[in-house]
């Protein structure tokens, strides 16, 4: 069975536009590179993409280039995104970085 990337329907013309190029979740993900994955915000199915990297890091180790490829114009706009979502994190708390190429698109009717 596919695995599937929801993400908030907020972020759904980030993703579509190509702006939104990874996500990032907290803990270790189990997503490999080069597997392919449906895309959805908010459940809406977007299309299809292949996963280009998979990155282990601390959520302090967390940069601007990050918060670049995940849709943000800064690191400190990505930090309040994911506490946001998750709480208070620790900055030792491992994060899964998964970047991602959109290949195909579902036709919006």
């Amino acid at each position: 069975m596919m695995k599937s990337i929801d993400m908030a329907e907020r972020y759904k013309d980030k993703v579509l536009s190509g702006k939104k190029k990874m996500t990032i979740r907290m803990g270790r993900r189990a997503f490999k590179k080069g597997e392919v994955v449906e895309l959805t915000c908010g459940g809406e199915h977007l299309g299809f993409a292949i996963i280009t990297d998979v990155i282990y890091v601390r959520f302090s180790d967390l940069s601007d280039e990050d918060a670049y490829n995940d849709g943000f114009s800064s690191r400190d706009e990505l930090i309040r995104e994911l506490s946001s979502i998750y709480g208070d994190i620790k900055g030792s708390t491992i994060m899964t970085k998964i970047k991602f190429k959109l290949i195909r698109k579902y036709r919006s009717e």
